[in-house]
C-alpha cells in the first residue's frame, strides 16, 4: 500500500491520481454509519470503484473503507481514513 507521511503527501496523491481519471464510476455495496456524538461519526463499508484513465489504462478494484467524520462549518469532513482491498 501507499504510506503518507503527512496531509501534503496524501493531497499531492489524490490531486495527481484525479487530474490523471478520465472517469470513475463507484457502486457502494454495504455503508454503515454510526453517529458518535452530535458533531462525529464513524463510516465503515465496501464498495466497487472502476477508473479509466486518459492514458488509456483502467482498474477494477473491490475495497473496504472505514473513516471518521467530524462536522465543521455545518459540512461533514474526515479526519481519519483506512482503505485495503477487500479479499
Amino acid at each position: 500500500g501507499e504510506f503518507f507521511p503527512n496531509w501534503n503527501s496524501i493531497h499531492d496523491y489524490l490531486l495527481n491520481f484525479y487530474t490523471t481519471t478520465d472517469s470513475m464510476k463507484v457502486k457502494w455495496e454495504q455503508r454503515v454509519v454510526v453517529p458518535l456524538s452530535l458533531n462525529s461519526a464513524s463510516m465503515s463499508g465496501y464498495f466497487h470503484a472502476i477508473a479509466n484513465f486518459k492514458s488509456g489504462e483502467s482498474f477494477d478494484i473491490n475495497s473496504m473503507f472505514t473513516g471518521v467524520f467530524v462536522k465543521k462549518d455545518n459540512k461533514w469532513v474526515l479526519i481519519h481514513g483506512h482503505e485495503s482491498v477487500k479479499p
